[in-house]
């Protein structure tokens, strides 16, 4: 496919396939065929688009601890170290002591939850969209407050605010009308060499310190290190000015710097957690054992993985030297890391039909939806396609990595089923699997709405050889 066809109309929107990710989640207690199941609807989703849908419906807040709500729990978004969900019976106990006041209780309810789902973190989300909300009060900073925060990118690394015409992958063909705000793992002093000398907040690191780091220390605790290990490792850099520490919201009703930052920090240790189970559901669904893919992709992906909020701008705000047609939110392109996880800004639609095309946003690369394709199909007609805002759901999107290991496993199987007899189960079985597929995608802008989105961006550890994805040459 040309990038530069990226101007074409979309004529089709997305169904996407739905996954639950519970039966991956440690405590769940998931019966086999659930599993199973699960890892057959993303091989599906996969080996098509290359995108689907993880829901996480019913999970509440109930005075800092996170409990299940109604009889069909989804994931839990973050509340244990290692993506540890809890399941209905390890919640009741917890549920007993909702209601208690006191610091001996609250003391109960912290032993419940560690006893049950190891360490839990505090003030955790419960509703994605406020993180969102959180993201919004940056990009809502006066310009001159964005500009002031440190930037660093370089060959790959990227830390702090992306301005407006900042990056653009097809240069001289499109220009990317939005701007962001890029952070990635945190170092293992809290995290505080990017903020200005003199203007730290030291109660920042030191929740860092007790929350959110015991996380990700618990299964990485050796590759915890407070200094880079390689270039793609670096510090985040925080805002710092009086002006913007005042402006900032975190989840809820927290506000200032620490509020904000904490947030932030929060929702990447969250998605973590998210990968790590994705990758034991994604393992089953590449035929292989569960923990098979983080074998293959090494220790410290987390720490390479980055974490990009982006404001895309409407098209109705673009200056006269650039004409919409040449206006973007993101060029066309892959992604080439492991899986990225999407959460979009809910999107109120402009017209009577679902899938208007005034709304703006992610749309990807692929077959017209409906159109069935069996398997050793090449050369269907693709179209641009619409991903639609779906409640209470995370968009899963297979990079080009994932792409490449698939690629390997289905060459590989299709020569073991090559000797074997025709119609034996297993070698019938591999012959009917196709590579992965990592979708090539776009953001396309709102004629008269601004939108907002965050994006992560799960990769390999730095060292993970390229043989293992099937490209010995490279």
């Amino acid at each position: 496919m040309n990038p530069s066809t990226a101007s074409s109309i979309t004529s089709s929107v997305w169904t996407p396939i739905r996954v639950d990710l519970v039966p991956f989640l440690p405590n769940s207690s998931p019966s086999e065929g659930a599993k199973l199941a699960a890892a057959q609807a993303i091989r599906q989703a996969c080996e098509t688009d290359g995108l689907f849908l993880l829901d996480y419906r019913g999970w509440v807040r109930t005075r800092d601890v996170l409990r299940v709500a109604g009889p069909a729990p989804s994931f839990d978004i973050g509340t244990t170290s290692g993506g540890a969900g809890k399941s209905r019976s390890s919640n009741r106990s917890t549920e007993k002591h909702v209601a208690a006041e006191t610091d001996d209780s609250k003391e109960a309810i912290d032993h419940t939850c560690m006893k049950a789902c190891g360490p839990i973190n505090r003030r955790r989300l419960s509703s994605y969209p406020r993180v969102l909300d959180a993201i919004a009060s940056f990009f809502a900073l006066p310009l001159q407050e964005k500009e002031a925060l440190p930037s660093l990118h370089s060959q790959g690394f990227s830390r702090g605010y992306i301005p407006v015409l900042g990056e653009s992958g097809l240069k001289g063909q499109f220009v990317e009308w939005k701007e962001g705000f890029s952070m990635g793992y945190e170092s293992a002093d809290g995290g505080e060499e990017g903020s200005s000398e003199g203007a730290r907040d030291p109660s920042a690191g030191a929740a860092w310190g007790q929350r959110e780091r015991a996380d990700v220390a618990t299964r990485r605790a050796s590759s915890l290190s407070p200094s880079p290990q390689n270039p793609l490792e670096g510090p985040n850099v925080w805002p710092t000015s009086s002006t913007a520490l005042a402006a900032l919201r975190g989840g809820g009703t927290g506000k200032g710097g620490t509020a904000w930052r904490e947030e932030m920090q929060a929702f990447f240790v969250d998605m973590i957690a998210l990968s790590r189970a994705l990758s034991r559901a994604l393992s089953l669904a590449l035929g292989r054992e569960e923990g098979w893919l983080e074998a293959v992709c090494g220790e410290g992906g987390e720490r390479i993985s980055l974490l990009r909020a982006f404001h895309y701008m409407s098209s109705s705000s673009l200056p006269p030297s650039i004409p919409p047609s040449r206006a973007l939110g993101s060029s066309p392109h892959t992604d080439w890391g492991l899986f990225t996880i999407i959460l979009q800004q809910r999107q109120e639609s402009i017209g009577e039909e679902e899938g208007d095309e005034e709304e703006g946003g992610l749309q990807f690369r692929g077959r017209p939806q409906g159109a069935r394709v069996e398997a050793g199909e090449e050369g269907e007609e693709l179209e641009w396609v619409r991903v639609p805002w779906v409640a209470e759901t995370l968009i899963v999107n297979c990079g080009d990595f994932l792409a490449m290991l698939s690629e390997r496993l289905v060459a590989e199987g299709k020569a073991r089923a090559g000797g074997r007899r025709e119609g034996g189960r297993e070698g019938a079985s591999e012959r009917g699997r196709r590579p992965f597929h990592s979708p090539v995608h776009r953001v396309t802008l709102s004629p008269s709405r601004d939108r907002t989105s965050l994006v992560f961006f799960f990769y390999p550890s730095y060292d993970t050889p390229m043989p293992a994805a099937g490209r010995e040459g490279l």
